[in-house]
């Protein structure tokens, strides 16, 4: 999958991104390019490529970012919290996931995007042991899954669920 992602960035995306396109296809151009390079972090992340893993985030949330993308950069800084997580550096984790919740703060944020990024804040904090945070992290992404909206998550966070909502949940007990 790493392999065949490479090839579709390098053949197919990054020459599409050389071109010129109205400002609303550029946008999602972008949007789409955003995704696949967070994909291709989780991948690297995956098969022990870490460094790989941090310069495609930061690549994808550049794209985000060009693209408008509030809800997928503040998906793709949870997503490096969690990866911070994973190798137990808890400070950078709560900051990442402060970030990705304040990018995340006043937009029209999708209750799953939500819970989400409020889970990725409850692990960082249960890693540093910081109770009360992780409490009232936890709590917030409950009452987002709670939520109902009319319209449905974007494709990338259909993954999350409440399954993984209560795997975070137990970290801090």
């Amino acid at each position: 999958a790493l392999s065949a992602l490479l090839r579709i960035l390098h053949d197919e995306v990054s020459p599409a991104l050389r071109g010129n396109y109205s400002t609303e296809v550029a946008r999602q151009l972008l949007a789409v390019s955003g995704e696949l390079t967070s994909q291709l972090a989780f991948l690297s992340y995956d098969t022990g490529g870490t460094g790989t893993a941090q310069r495609a985030n930061i690549q994808a949330l550049r794209m985000a970012k060009a693209a408008g993308e509030t809800q997928l950069g503040a998906h793709i800084l949870a997503n490096m919290s969690s990866q911070a997580v994973a190798e137990g550096r808890g400070r950078e984790a709560v900051e990442l996931a402060r970030a990705a919740v304040a990018g995340s703060t006043g937009a029209d944020v999708h209750p799953r995007v939500l819970a989400r990024i409020q889970t990725a804040e409850a692990s960082a904090q249960a890693l540093t042991g910081a109770r009360d945070a992780f409490t009232w992290s936890i709590r917030r992404a409950e009452q987002a899954l709670d939520e109902d909206s009319e319209l449905p998550p974007p494709a990338w966070v259909s993954f999350f669920s409440r399954t993984h909502w209560a795997g975070s949940a137990v970290r801090g007990l």
